[in-house]
């Protein structure tokens, strides 16, 4: 009897161990965005700076504790420095962001916005990554016709740089428009 005691004990000590450290592991990795946001806020701009906030920035929502400020920074700086390829990344993020807040027009505009600047890049796989997203977007909306022509310039442009995954994404996307409108022929 005093044996089963002691193990059921030890068992609950373990829990308990164990679910205060998970706990406390939780909360420590929140500290550091907060704490390289703001060594990032004093460093000098550039677009190592807006990259290095943009990437702070997919980190937060990793977490799942979202730092806007974050992202409006990069883009405060991106537009100070005139960095097209941090314009176009903000942007684009701000239409990720907005449709998972199911705000489908906000995302459409910072989408084609992300689109214009992504159109004065040579970074063809982050404007394959925008298009697709546009086509997402508008799907959501119940626009498949819109979406087509998003999708398919993603899928034409994939084909370009020989880019399986991109190819395989707006094919997916091309396929879910197909199936929305059951045109299957």
């Amino acid at each position: 009897m005093y044996k089963k005691y002691r193990y059921t004990l030890r068992l609950i000590i373990v829990f308990f161990l164990f679910y205060s450290t998970s706990h406390s592991q939780k909360h420590t990795d929140k500290l550091p965005i907060d704490s390289l946001y703001n060594e990032l806020k004093a460093t000098p701009n550039s677009t190592k700076k807006v990259d290095n906030l943009i990437s702070l920035y997919k980190q937060s929502i990793k977490q799942r504790a979202i730092k806007k400020e974050i992202l409006d920074e990069a883009l405060a700086i991106s537009e100070k420095i005139y960095y097209i390829d941090g314009l176009a990344k903000c942007y684009n993020r701000k239409g990720i962001t907005a449709r998972y807040e199911s705000n489908y027009g906000a995302s459409v505009m910072f989408h084609k916005r992300a689109l214009t600047y992504f159109n004065q890049t040579t970074d063809t796989l982050s404007k394959i990554k925008c298009l697709n997203s546009l086509g997402v977007t508008y799907r959501k909306l119940n626009l498949e016709k819109e979406a087509f022509d998003y999708y398919f310039q993603a899928l034409k442009l994939s084909e370009i740089i020989k880019n399986d995954r991109s190819i395989a994404i707006a094919l997916n996307g091309i396929g879910n428009v197909f199936i929305n409108t059951e045109e299957y022929d």
